[in-house]
């Protein structure tokens, strides 16, 4: 607001004391006038503050009588509708915004509406989910039906699209189910609950005493393998359970059970059992699992002289059936190879005398008149249907020519008694029997031999051969390799040597065990498996308590017992031994007394005063005054069922007096 000040007038020359007087009236006049335009000026400024605060809580308050329905939020949406279920609960949050979506997929036999082919389809409209499409039945004709608002007398309806729940009034308790949806007949189903006094019967309407509930299952864990749908915290008569179990488990009873109106559930509870396959044996075969779980993959190996005729694995199914299992046939027995009667020319062998010789059957053989050994004397028939080493040859003697040998030539070489070296085949093959002077021949080891150390030449000099220092020693192999949680046994490491493979305690050979050190300086086969002992599943104790090891039970592993109930009997510990069997028989649990225990004359007793008697019970005896007791002062009740040591007595105290003379 705005004040028009006039401004003071003009100065007035007094001229007289009524002039003086007039100008001072005019002065205080002026004065009053800003006084007031002052006090104007406050009085609207404050008045503008006031209308601006007014105004700001007059628009608060506004907004919150009347807030945007697009502020407001929708909670979690339901996992399932009518005939549809969420597409990917595994997503769902506690919070949507407006607008947002979600999507349905329908059930068979269900198909969307709205044009989407395939989701049905719920938006988060003004803090609720409102669906924009629905699951109808496939050749279905749409309808528009829609049911009457749900209204329950001492109750309250809380709407979410096509469902609603009910929440009873203070002092009232509902019946029936706890949600209710829209059905294409425009009614709701199930039938809509009631919201009965806490002190009336909801199966009969008479007067009880407290609200009728049914307790829930608290005592299935993980290990139970079951999973229940329903839960609430709370059930009543009518509420649903269902059950199921997971993979590799069965459900032993009923799927289904409900909140009877006596506060019981009927049928009782399900259990889940572990699925198990049959035990079985392949006749002359070996499995290293004796496990019979689902999906358990059980390897089979065939006894020596035996091979497989089928899958080498057999695996436990989810129907509590093996897949194929094979068989363990026996091998074709292998054809004997033998070493051809020997064909050495010249030649004179002791031995038997046949057309064919078996393996490790030896020859030896000497030249005849005329003619010198230029080989091995001695051979062996060999696995291969070879003679080892190879045969020599019977070569003619030069006979002394009429003619004087010209000095300083050599007859050819011979070499007696060094079965490991040989004339290398150029010098065989030539059919000279005289060497001029100078000449030299050249030795070879045998097959699986190398050279050790010397010279392979000899020389003819002046008629002679000189000495053969050629040394040979049987090929290395080395290393036979390393078992896995064994080790090799070697006859040496060297051509004709073995290595047997040994398993450690608890482990099992796979594979052929022996490896064969050979003329090419390797070992034939391959490094044979130790694979670990498998135990069958520990023995199940009556109203005890497993715990240790877990599947696999392999060697080593231990399993303790407790018992829930009772007094344990046996060995608490069982460990899986070396050979696939448990330590001992499992323990068993005992509900163990004592008998009463009979008065002891002139003694009181302490400890567990009255029966029963359990186990490790103890009571304790002392004498009265004037007596001693004999014996144990405590006694305890014995895992056999009787009282241990015996019962003390107490016998009188006797005291001599002696008197003096």
């Amino acid at each position: 607001m705005w004040v028009r000040i006039n401004p003071p007038p003009p100065p007035v020359v007094l001229k007289s004391s009524t002039a003086a007087l007039s100008q001072q009236k005019s002065e205080e006049e002026s004065a009053a006038s800003l006084r007031t335009a002052h006090n104007l000026i406050k009085e609207n400024m404050l008045d503008v503050r006031w209308n601006i605060v007014f105004l700001s809580l007059t628009m608060h308050s506004l907004a919150q009588m009347h807030p945007n329905p697009r502020n407001k939020h929708c909670a979690a949406p339901e996992l399932s509708v009518l005939n549809g279920k969420m597409q990917s609960s595994s997503s769902i949050r506690q919070k949507y915004v407006h607008n947002e979506k979600v999507f349905y997929e329908c059930m068979e036999g269900f198909t969307p509406s709205g044009g989407n082919d395939r989701f049905a389809v719920y938006s988060c409209m003004a803090g609720k989910w409102t669906p924009k499409s629905t699951c109808q039945k496939i050749g279905a004709v749409p309808v528009n039906n829609t049911c009457s608002e749900p209204v329950v007398p001492n109750g309250s309806a809380h709407r979410q699209g096509d469902s609603v729940t009910f929440t009873c009034s203070p002092g009232f308790i509902q019946t029936g189910a706890q949600r209710f949806t829209c059905g294409a007949d425009g009614t709701w189903t199930p039938p809509l609950p009631q919201c009965l006094p806490q002190s009336v019967d909801v199966e009969a309407n008479t007067p009880v005493g407290d609200i009728i509930t049914c307790k829930e299952p608290n005592n299935f864990k993980a290990s139970d393998k079951m999973q229940i749908q329903g839960l609430k915290g709370v059930s009543r008569p009518g509420d649903l359970l269902s059950f199921s179990c997971t993979y590799g488990h069965m459900l032993n009873g009923s799927s289904n059970v409900t909140c009877g109106p006596d506060g019981k559930w009927s049928p009782s509870f399900p259990k889940c059992i572990v699925i198990k396959c049959p035990r079985f044996n392949v006749t002359n075969g070996k499995l290293n699992d004796r496990r019979m779980r689902v999906n358990i993959v059980v390897t089979v190996t065939c006894l020596a002289g035996h091979h497989l005729q089928g899958p080498r694995t057999v695996t436990c199914l989810a129907s509590g059936r093996w897949s194929d299992i094979p068989q363990c046939m026996p091998d074709a027995k292998p054809v004997e190879k033998t070493c051809p009667g020997p064909a050495v020319d010249n030649s004179v062998s002791t031995g038997r005398a046949g057309a064919s010789y078996r393996t490790g059957e030896a020859l030896t053989f000497t030249c005849k008149q005329g003619f010198w050994l230029d080989g091995p004397p001695q051979v062996t028939c060999g696995p291969a249907g070879q003679w080892q080493p190879r045969l020599p040859s019977c070569l003619q003697s030069v006979e002394p020519s009429a003619q004087p040998k010209p000095p300083g030539e050599c007859d050819a070489p011979q070499l007696n008694n060094q079965p490991t070296i040989l004339l290398h085949d150029d010098y065989i093959t030539q059919k000279t029997t005289v060497f001029p002077a100078g000449s030299r021949v050249r030795y070879v080891c045998e097959l699986g031999y190398v050279p050790a150390g010397g010279s392979s030449y000899r020389q003819c000099i002046n008629g002679q051969w000189t000495n053969l220092s050629l040394r040979c020693e049987r090929k290395s192999c080395g290393s036979a390799g390393e078992v896995s949680n064994g080790h090799f046994l070697y006859t040496g490491a060297e051509f004709g040597d073995s290595a047997t493979g040994v398993c450690d305690d608890g482990y099992d050979m796979v594979g052929h065990k022996t490896r064969n050190c050979m003329s090419s300086g390797v070992w034939d086969g391959r490094v044979p498996v130790c694979e670990v002992v498998h135990c069958p599943e520990p023995p199940s104790v009556s109203d005890a308590v497993m715990s240790g090891a877990f599947e696999p039970y392999t060697y080593s592993s231990v399993v303790s017992y407790r018992c829930r109930k009772g007094t344990l009997s046996g060995n608490k510990q069982l460990w899986c031994t070396k050979n696939g069997t448990w330590s001992s028989p499992p323990p068993t649990c005992k509900d163990i007394s004592c008998p009463i225990l009979p008065n002891v004359l002139h003694a009181s007793r302490t400890g567990t005063l009255r029966p029963p008697y359990k186990h490790r019970d103890a009571v304790s005896f002392h004498c009265d005054w004037g007596y001693v007791l004999v014996g144990s002062t405590t006694v305890s009740c014995g895992i056999d069922g009787q009282w241990s040591p015996e019962l003390p007595t107490c016998r009188l105290r006797v005291v001599f007096h002696w008197r003096g003379r």
